[in-house]
Formats: structure tokens, C-alpha cells, sequence
């Protein structure tokens, strides 16, 4: 029903306190994982963060590495969507919304 992470925090905040749980572990993707556990303890849940895709960094410096990539668009990408969603729960938060 969710169509975003916010929303998914916010429609298993009911069912998840009805069975006394107030920890979760949140398994996602290593970039989105700063903005999902924030949406996650905005509403009240103790967070045990999982990260998976972890990337190692390692670059490698030679002429091939300046040129444009499908996986470099990939990274920037996602890089620039969390981006975007953080500015974005941030503006949402000054308007006094979860």
C-alpha cells in the first residue's frame, strides 16, 4: 500500500505496536539506507540498521575511469533520488509532517 518509505514506516507503525514491537531491522540498499532508517525512527521505532549492496569505493585511475558509464548514470542516479528524498523529508518536517 506504500508508496514510499515514509508511507511504509508510517502504515507499520499500527500493526507492529499492536504486537509490542518497537524494534526494527531494516534490511535495504546501502544508499538508501541514512533516509529509510530516518523515516523509520521519525515515527517512534528503534532502528537496527542492515545495509546490503555495500560498494567497496575502490577506483581505479586510468583513462577508461573518466569516461562516461552506464554503471557511473546508475550510481548518480541513485545518489542524486536519496538526495532528493532527504531535502525532501526535510521540507516535510518543517511543515510539522512525519
Amino acid at each position: 500500500r506504500s508508496l514510499d518509505t515514509r508511507q511504509s514506516a508510517l502504515n507499520l507503525v499500527e500493526p507492529l505496536r499492536a504486537n509490542n514491537i518497537e524494534t526494527v531491522v531494516l534490511v535495504t540498499d546501502a544508499r538508501h539506507m541514512p533516509r529509510a532508517a530516518h523515516a523509520f525512527a521519525a515515527v517512534g521505532f528503534n532502528v537496527v540498521r542492515a545495509p546490503m549492496a555495500i560498494t567497496t569505493g575502490e577506483l581505479e585511475f586510468n583513462l577508461l575511469a573518466f569516461m562516461p558509464s552506464a554503471h557511473a548514470l546508475v550510481a548518480s542516479f541513485d545518489v542524486s533520488h536519496e538526495v532528493i528524498g532527504r531535502m525532501w523529508y526535510w521540507f516535510r518536517s518543517l511543515l510539522g509532517r512525519p
